[in-house]
């Protein structure tokens, strides 16, 4: 059971989280950003939604909510806490349409491929994508950066150092690095 977690800057556990430390909250924040503004982009892309409001103000939202109801929260692990993140991040999506009388649709929480998959390839799907998100949230911040944009955003290394203000080859390595650090933490993971 994985109950604390390394975020670069501290070790935090789930019952400082739970006990509402304030400085635990802020770190725990930083390290769950980057999965949670990528499926906020993934979910205003096939909604085009965009225009209306941005994934950082529904990141923000969704951070905000998870703290008032920390005590709602009843899982053990990251990976749990993870998931309950991702699901007030979808429940505040859904309500920033309501609000502004937007049309938009989640087939599946997800499903990248838009297909119709079986229930089962759905939940395999679920599960590698929990993961995935999971062993992201546990890597350096700089890594997540460059490999969110990367596969979330889908920009070319070269785009990157030049957003980031980077030489193409700092960027390029910390690409490198990043993948390895999380291939290597994504194989410490183990099926239920």
């Amino acid at each position: 059971m994985i109950n604390t977690i390394e975020t670069g800057l501290a070790t935090i556990s789930l019952e400082e989280l739970k006990a509402g430390n304030a400085k635990a909250w802020t770190a725990i924040c930083e390290h769950f950003k980057i999965g949670l503004l990528a499926k906020a982009n993934q979910l205003l892309r096939r909604n085009r939604v965009a225009r209306k409001f941005g994934s950082e103000d529904i990141v923000q939202e969704t951070f905000l909510k998870a703290w008032r109801r920390i005590e709602a929260f009843h899982g053990n692990t990251f990976a749990e806490f993870s998931g309950w993140l991702l699901c007030i991040l979808k429940s505040t999506f859904l309500d920033f349409c309501r609000k502004l009388n937007l049309e938009c649709t989640i087939h599946s929480w997800f499903d990248c491929s838009g297909g119709a998959d079986s229930p089962s390839k759905l939940a395999v799907s679920s599960e590698c994508k929990s993961v995935l998100y999971c062993a992201l949230a546990e890597i350096d911040s700089r890594s997540q950066k460059v490999i969110a944009m990367r596969h979330f955003e889908q920009l070319k290394l070269a785009e990157i150092a030049e957003r980031l203000e980077m030489r193409p080859s700092s960027v390029a390595s910390i690409y490198r690095r990043g993948i390895q650090k999380l291939q290597k933490t994504m194989s410490t993971y183990q099926p239920r």
